[in-house]
């Protein structure tokens, strides 16, 4: 008896246990864009080993912006949203990839990126929110009508320091003019 708790003990000291640590930064992101507009964040992943990540996304239906993954079963194509990112890569220590969208319609979108570990169990969420406006005619007012105030205000600042100029050269002139007579 004494022999096979021997044998239970030293089964537990000599098995080896490793852990892999995966995370990613942020836990979220927000694009907030307008039709037809791209946007691009960047998602960090770390891993505390070399290992190779594969990444997919799933969406909610629109405007459905609670966190719960059951209900994330849709895809890009099926709300006419697109997102474009590295499908595959490795990741030693540190990995940043680029994240893009963009959408036809206005709405409210809510989706979950999935990154799993090659060969692993281990898997992360990033969750994603896009919010799709429509092009404001107002804010294209707006900005024009503030390029056109830049320009006039260029205009009127290269045209007032020709005037301090001239002032300045009047007021030399008249100097020397004061010095002369009273010699």
């Amino acid at each position: 008896m004494k022999l096979i708790y021997f044998f239970y003990f030293c089964f537990l000291f000599i098995s080896c246990v490793s852990g892999l640590e995966f995370r990613a930064s942020p836990e979220e992101i927000i694009f907030d864009c307008f039709v037809n507009e791209v946007v691009c964040k960047n998602i960090s992943f770390y891993a505390s080993e070399n290992v190779d990540v594969k990444v997919e996304d799933r969406w909610a239906s629109i405007d459905f912006m609670e966190r719960n993954l059951v209900k994330h079963s849709l895809s890009v194509e099926d709300l006419d949203i697109e997102i474009d990112y590295l499908n595959e890569f490795n990741i030693d220590k540190k990995n940043i990839i680029e994240v893009c969208v963009v959408g036809e319609n206005v709405g409210l979108y809510h989706g979950v990126m999935l990154a799993r570990v090659n060969e692993s169990q281990t898997g992360i969420g990033i969750w994603l929110k896009i919010n799709i406006s429509k092009n404001s005619d107002l804010i294209n007012l707006i900005s024009s009508n503030v390029v056109k105030k830049i320009n006039s205000n260029n205009f009127v600042n290269k045209h007032l320091s020709s005037l301090v100029g001239f002032l300045v050269l009047i007021l030399v002139i008249q100097f020397f003019i004061l010095l002369k007579r009273k010699l």
